[in-house]
C-alpha cells in the first residue's frame, strides 16, 4: 500500500510507510511508492510585464567632467581601485573626478568615476545616489556611454564606464559652423539615444557639446547622466557642481531654479541647443554672467539661425527653433519624433514641424513684456485714433484690448496652476521610477527606508494633483494617468486594496475620455496601460477572473492601437499584453488560449527584434519564448518545450556576450538553464543536472559581482535546491544534502535580512520542507519533524498575513501533509488525521476558488490520497475507499484531458494500485486484479514511451509486486512468478543506473526475497535459495551503510530466516 506523499515547496513527494517485517515464509508486504521531491525554482515562473504609466521625468544629472582621452593628468598615488590599474586622471567636477584605468581582467581601457564627498555624504544621498546609478547602468544603446560597473572603493562610490577616446563635441565644434546635413545627423543620432532612455523614464537634464564624447570614427555617445545630482544638491558651496544644468544649453523651465520640474522637454530642447551652436557656431543664449544667461533662457526668443548663417536651409531651421520653444508642451513631444523629422529632412521628405506663425511670436512677446505691449498698443491706437479723427473710437479699442487681456491672465494663471501641479507630481513619480522601479533595486541592502521614503513623497505629489478638477480633457487624461501612477506607487509599497482603487478610479477617467474621443491616440494607450497594470495586480492577488476580464480589455485597446496605428511602440505592447494574459491562462490550465496568445506574443516579438538592434526587444523575445516554452512543457511536448528555450538561450547568450557588463542577461540566461533543467528533471536527471550546475555557475558569478543584491543570492539558492532534488532522486542523499544545505545557508540569511519581504520567507520554507522529506527518507525522523515544525511555523503565519495569495495556502497545505505523512510512519495517528485533514481541506478551498486550474485538482487528489491511505493502514476501509476512488476520478480527469502529461496518468495508476489493494481486503478480488492491471498497462505505456524515467519503472515494479502477492495467495503461483519476474527484472535494471539508491536497493530485495517464497513453496529449493541469498546481501550491504535505520534490519531478519529455513 502507498503512504501519503511528502511534499516539498511546489511539487509532490511521496513516501511509502515502511513494510513490516517479513514473517517466516511470508511474502514481504508491498512497498509504497518512493518520496519523489521537487526542488523549489522561484525563477522557473512566467515572466510577467507590468508596464508603468506612461510619464516623464528626471533621472538625476552629473555635473562631473566627461570621461575623454585629452588632459590626462598622473593620478594620486594613492587610488587604488581593486581589478583596475589607474593609468591618470582625465578630469575633475565639483565633486567627482575621471580617471583613465585598465580593467586588468578584461585587458581593455576604461574610465573610472569615484564621488570625491563619498566620506562625507549623508547615507540616504549614497543611497539614492547607487538607486540612480543602476538605473542608468541598465541603458544600452550605441549612442549612449556605456556604464561597466557600479561598487565602491574605502567607502567611496565609484563608476568603471566605457573609455570614448575621440574627444568631446565641445572640442569638434570649437566655435565653428557645421555642414547642415553633418549637424543634423548627429543630432539625429543623439535623439535617438535619448529617446531610448526616455522611455526608461531616465532623463539627462545636462545636455551639451562637453557631454557628448565622440568616438574615433566620429560616432556620439551622450555622457553623464544623472549619477552626482543628488550628491551635489548637499553641497550648496559648489557652483561648479552644476545642480541647474549649463544654463547656455537649459530649458526655460529648469532656468525657473527647481530641477524637479523638468521633464524630457528639458533634453528636446537642450538638444535644439546643440542643434543651433552646430548651425551657427554658437549657443542660443550666452550672456556675460550665469545670471545673465539664464534670464535670456527665460525672457528672449533666440535669433533665428538663417540670420547669422543665411545657407541654413529653412527646415533645419524650423526644426531647431521647434525644440527651443519656451513651452514644452510647444516642442517635439518626443526625442523619438524629433530624430524622425531630422531623419525626413536629411531625405528630402516634408517634415512635420512648421514655422511659427508672425502673430504668434508677436503674442509671446506682448505676453513676456505685458508693460512694453500696452505702450505699443497705445502708440497704436493712438495713431488710429488720429487718422480716423475720434477718440471715442480709441477709447473703445483699449477697453477691448484691457478686457481680453484680463481674460486671458486669468485663464493663463488658472492653467498654469493646474500644470504646476502636474509637473511637480510628474516629477516626482519620474525620480520614483527611474530609481527604486525595478524590482532587482526594491530590497538593496539598507535601501528599504530610502526607496519607501522616495516612493512616499511621489505619492504625495501625485494625490495633491488629483485634487484638480477640470472639464479640459487633456486635465482629465493627465488626472486619469495621475491615479495610474497612484496605483503603481502603491502596488510597490504593498498597499494592494489601495492600488486597485487608485487604478479603478484612473481607468474610469481614460475610459470615459476613450469613448468620448474615441479617435484620440494617447487616451486609448494611457487606458490600456492602466488596465494592463490593474490586471497584473488583480493576478498577483489571486483574482483570476477579474484579472483576465481587465486584460482582455487591454488587449482589446492594443489590439485597435497596433492596427490602426502600425506603430511600433503599439505593437510591442501589445505583444507585452498578449504575453501577460498568456501567462494568465497557463496558470489556469487552459492551455490552448494560452497557446494562441504566447505564439501571437513571440511572433510579434520576433518581428520587432528582427527590425531592431535594441537589446530590450531581444531581451522580451526571450523571455517570450521561455514563457512559451513552459507552455509546451505543460502540455507534455517536451521536444517542442526544449527547442524554445534553447531558442530563448541562444538570445540571451548573444546578449550576454555582447553586453557582458549587463547583469540582467546573465541572470535571466540562467532562468533559460533552469527552464530546460526542469524540463528534464524527472524525464532525464543527468540533462538535467548539466543544466542546473550551468545555470548555478552564472548565478554564482553574479553573486560574486554583485554580492549585496538580494535577488542573485535568491535565484543561487534555488539552483543550489534544484541541485539538491535531482541528486536525491539518482539516490546521492549526501550530495543533495550538501546541496540543500547550501541553499538553506543563503535563504536562512535572507529571511533574517529582509522580514518584510515575503517570499524570501516563503523559499526558506519551501526548503525546510525539502529537507524534511529528505531527512524522513533516509529514516531520520525527529530531525525531519524538527524541520517541518520550522517550515510550518513560516507558512502559517505568511498565509494568514496574505490570505490572497494561493501560493503560500498550497504550501501550508504541502507541509501539513508532510507532518501527517511522518506522525503515521511514528504511529501517531490521531496527530496524523488532523494534519491531512486540514491539508485536504486547503487544498479543496484553492479548488474552489480556481476550478479551471489543474494544478490545485491535481494537490487535492494527492491529499485525498494520502488520507486514505492513512484510513486504509487504521482500518476505515469505507472511508478509505471513498478517499481513493475520489482521487483517481480526479487524476482520471486530468489524464484524460491532458493526455500529453504523463505525470497524470502515472498518479492515476498509483491510486488505481491502492484501490486495488484495499478491494482486496474487502473481499471484492476481481474489482483489485482489474485495477492492477489496468495500473500496469498505463506504467508499461509511459515506460516505454520514457524509458529514463525512473517513478515510472519504480512503480511499475511495485504494482507488479503488489499484483504478485495477490496471485500467489489466490494460488495462481505461475501467473505470481511472472509478475514477481518481471517486478525484479525492472527492479535490477533500476539499481543498475542507480546503486547509490537506497530505496530501490531495498524495494529489489522485497521482490527476491518473494520469488524465494514462491520458488520454497513450489519446491524448487534451489531458486529459492538463490533469491534468499540475493534478497540478504542486497540487505545486509544497507544495514552496513546505514546501521541505524530500523527497517533494514526488520527486511534482513525476515530475509534470513526464509533462507535458513
Amino acid at each position: 500500500m502507498s503512504k501519503p506523499e511528502l511534499e516539498p515547496s511546489s511539487q509532490t513527494l511521496e513516501s511509502p510507510p515502511s513494510a513490516p517485517p517479513s514473517e517466516q515464509t511470508a511474502y514481504q508486504a508491498p512497498s509504497a511508492p518512493a518520496l519523489d521531491p521537487t526542488g523549489l525554482q522561484p525563477s522557473a515562473a512566467p515572466t510577467d510585464h507590468h508596464a508603468f504609466t506612461p510619464a516623464t521625468g528626471d533621472g538625476g544629472t552629473i555635473a562631473q567632467a566627461a570621461p575623454s582621452a585629452s588632459a590626462l593628468v598622473a593620478a594620486p598615488s594613492m587610488i587604488r581601485v581593486p581589478g583596475y590599474e589607474i593609468l591618470g586622471e582625465l578630469g575633475r567636477g565639483g565633486m567627482g573626478v575621471v580617471y583613465k584605468a585598465r580593467q586588468l581582467g578584461l585587458n581593455r581601457l576604461v574610465a573610472i568615476k569615484m564621488i570625491l564627498s563619498g566620506d562625507y555624504a549623508a547615507a540616504g544621498d549614497l543611497a539614492r545616489f547607487r538607486l540612480e546609478a543602476e538605473a542608468v547602468a541598465k541603458l544600452q544603446h550605441p549612442n549612449i556611454v556605456q556604464v561597466y560597473a557600479i561598487d565602491e572603493v574605502d567607502g567611496k562610490p565609484y563608476f568603471c564606464l566605457e573609455f570614448v577616446n575621440g574627444g568631446p563635441l565641445q572640442k569638434k565644434f570649437a566655435g565653428n559652423p557645421q555642414p547642415p546635413r553633418q549637424a543634423a545627423h548627429l543630432i539625429e543620432k543623439l535623439a535617438e539615444a535619448m529617446e531610448y532612455a526616455h522611455q526608461r523614464h531616465i532623463v539627462h537634464r545636462d545636455l551639451k557639446p562637453a557631454n557628448v564624447l565622440l568616438t574615433e570614427t566620429g560616432d556620439p555617445k551622450v555622457a553623464d547622466f544623472g549619477l552626482a545630482k543628488r550628491l551635489d544638491e548637499q553641497d550648496s558651496q559648489t557652483q561648479t557642481g552644476s545642480i541647474l544644468g549649463t544654463p547656455s544649453y537649459m530649458a526655460p523651465e529648469q532656468a525657473q531654479g527647481n530641477t524637479r520640474d523638468v521633464g524630457p522637454g528639458a533634453d528636446i530642447y537642450s538638444l535644439g541647443a546643440i542643434l543651433y551652436e552646430a548651425l551657427v557656431g554658437r549657443p542660443p543664449f550666452k550672456g556675460e554672467t550665469v545670471l545673465d544667461t539664464l534670464e535670456l533662457v527665460r525672457s528672449q526668443e533666440p535669433v533665428s539661425p538663417s540670420r547669422l548663417q543665411p545657407k541654413i536651409p529653412r527646415d533645419l531651421e524650423t526644426i531647431c527653433l521647434k525644440c527651443l520653444q519656451k513651452d514644452p508642451k510647444n516642442r517635439y513631444l518626443s526625442s523619438g519624433a524629433l530624430a524622425e523629422d531630422l531623419r525626413r529632412f536629411r531625405k528630402g521628405e516634408p517634415i512635420l514641424a512648421r514655422p511659427t506663425p508672425a502673430w504668434e511670436r508677436a503674442w509671446k512677446w506682448a505676453r513676456r513684456r505685458p508693460l512694453a505691449a500696452a505702450l505699443v498698443g497705445v502708440s497704436i491706437l493712438f495713431a488710429l485714433s488720429l487718422a480716423v479723427g475720434g477718440v471715442a473710437f480709441g477709447k473703445y479699442e483699449q477697453l477691448q484690448v484691457a478686457e481680453k487681456g484680463r481674460l486671458m491672465d486669468n485663464e493663463k494663471r488658472a492653467h498654469e496652476r493646474a500644470e504646476h501641479n502636474f509637473d511637480s507630481a510628474r516629477s516626482a513619480v519620474d525620480e520614483m521610477l527611474t530609481s527604486v522601479g525595478q524590482q532587482r533595486l526594491a530590497y538593496e541592502p539598507r535601501m528599504e527606508k530610502v526607496r519607501r521614503d522616495l516612493l512616499t513623497k511621489a505619492l504625495r505629489f501625485q494625490e495633491r494633483f488629483l485634487k484638480e478638477k477640470s472639464d479640459d480633457p487633456e486635465i482629465r487624461d493627465e488626472t486619469g494617468r495621475a491615479y495610474a501612477r497612484v496605483g503603481d506607487i502603491q502596488e510597490m509599497l504593498g498597499e494592494h486594496e489601495a492600488a486597485e482603487l487608485s487604478y479603478g478610479s484612473g481607468r474610469t477617467f481614460l475610459a470615459e475620455l476613450n469613448t468620448q474621443f474615441p479617435t484620440n491616440v494617447r487616451y486609448c494607450q494611457d487606458l490600456a496601460t492602466c488596465v494592463n497594470n490593474l490586471g497584473q495586480l488583480l493576478k498577483s492577488a489571486g483574482r483570476t477572473p477579474e484579472a483576465e476580464q481587465a486584460l482582455r480589455e487591454a488587449l482589446g485597446l492594443r489590439q485597435k492601437l497596433a492596427d490602426e496605428q502600425h506603430d511600433e511602440e503599439d505593437r510591442r505592447e501589445l505583444a507585452t499584453v498578449a504575453d501577460n494574459l498568456g501567462v494568465l491562462l497557463l496558470g489556469e490550465g487552459r492551455y490552448a488560449e494560452a497557446d494562441t496568445l504566447l505564439q501571437q506574443s513571440v511572433g510579434l516579438f520576433d518581428e520587432l527584434a528582427a527590425a531592431s538592434t535594441e537589446p530590450a526587444y531581444q531581451q522580451n523575445l526571450a523571455r517570450g519564448r521561455n514563457n512559451l516554452g513552459l507552455l509546451l512543457a505543460a502540455v507534455g511536448r517536451p521536444d517542442e518545450a526544449e527547442q524554445t528555450f534553447r531558442q530563448a538561450l541562444d538570445v540571451l547568450s548573444g546578449l550576454a556576450k555582447n553586453y557582458p557588463n549587463v547583469p540582467d542577461y546573465r541572470q535571466e540566461l540562467a532562468v533559460s538553464y533552469n527552464h530546460l533543467g526542469n524540463l528534464w528533471r524527472d524525464t532525464n536527471p543527468a540533462k538535467s543536472e548539466s543544466f542546473y550546475l550551468q545555470s548555478l555557475g552564472l548565478r554564482d558569478r553574479l553573486v560574486a559581482d554583485f554580492p549585496t543584491t538580494p535577488i542573485y543570492r535568491q535565484e543561487q539558492a534555488a539552483s543550489y535546491h534544484s541541485l539538491g532534488f535531482v541528486r536525491q532522486a539518482a539516490g546521492r542523499g549526501e550530495e543533495a544534502e550538501k546541496a540543500y544545505g547550501q541553499a538553506l545557508t543563503i535563504e536562512e540569511k535572507l529571511a533574517a535580512d529582509y522580514p518584510s519581504v515575503p517570499d524570501y520567507s516563503f523559499e526558506l520554507a519551501g526548503s525546510y520542507n525539502n529537507r524534511g522529506i529528505l531527512l524522513q527518507t533516509t529514516h531520520r525522523l525527529p530531525e525531519a519533524e524538527k524541520v517541518y515544525g520550522k517550515a510550518l511555523t513560516l507558512l502559517e503565519k505568511l498565509a494568514a498575513k496574505h490570505p490572497e495569495s494561493p501560493a503560500y495556502q498550497q504550501e501550508l497545505a504541502s507541509a501539513q501533509q508532510n507532518l501527517g505523512v511522518l506522525y503515521q510512519t511514528t504511529n501517531r495517528s490521531e496527530k496524523a488525521e488532523k494534519a491531512l485533514r486540514r491539508a485536504v481541506e486547503l487544498r479543496r478551498q484553492l479548488v474552489e476558488r480556481f476550478p479551471k486550474a489543474p494544478i490545485y485538482q491535481k494537490v487535492l487528489a494527492s491529499g485525498q490520497f494520502n488520507l486514505g491511505v492513512l484510513w486504509h493502514m487504521n482500518g476505515k476501509l469505507p472511508e478509505a475507499e471513498a478517499c481513493y476512488r475520489d482521487a483517481v476520478d480526479r487524476f482520471t480527469k486530468l489524464a484524460d484531458q491532458f493526455p500529453a502529461v504523463p505525470d497524470y496518468r502515472h498518479l492515476q495508476a498509483d491510486g488505481l494500485k491502492n484501490l486495488g489493494s484495499l478491494l482486496q481486503a474487502t473481499n471484492h478480488p476481481q474489482e483489485a486484479e482489474k485495477d492492477w492491471r489496468e495500473g500496469i498497462e498505463l506504467l508499461t505505456q509511459l515506460k516505454n514511451e520514457q524509458p529514463a524515467v525512473p517513478a515510472y519503472r519504480q512503480e511499475l515494479a511495485r504494482i507488479l509486486d503488489a499484483l504478485g502477492t495477490f496471485l500467489a495467495s489466490s494460488n495462481r503461483g505461475s501467473e505470481a512468478e511472472k509478475a514477481w519476474d518481471q517486478a525484479r527484472d525492472v527492479q535490477e535494471n533500476l539499481v543498475k543506473d542507480f546503486p547509490s539508491n537506497a530505496v530501490y536497493r531495498q524495494e529489489l530485495a522485497r521482490y527476491q526475497n518473494n520469488l524465494g517464497v514462491l520458488y520454497s513453496q513450489g519446491g524448487r529449493l534451489v531458486q529459492a535459495e538463490r533469491s534468499y541469498r540475493q534478497s540478504v546481501q542486497q540487505l545486509e550491504e544497507l544495514v552496513k551503510a546505514s546501521p541505524d535505520v530500523v527497517v533494514y534490519w526488520q527486511d534482513l531478519i525476515g530475509s534470513y530466516t526464509n533462507l535458513i529455513s
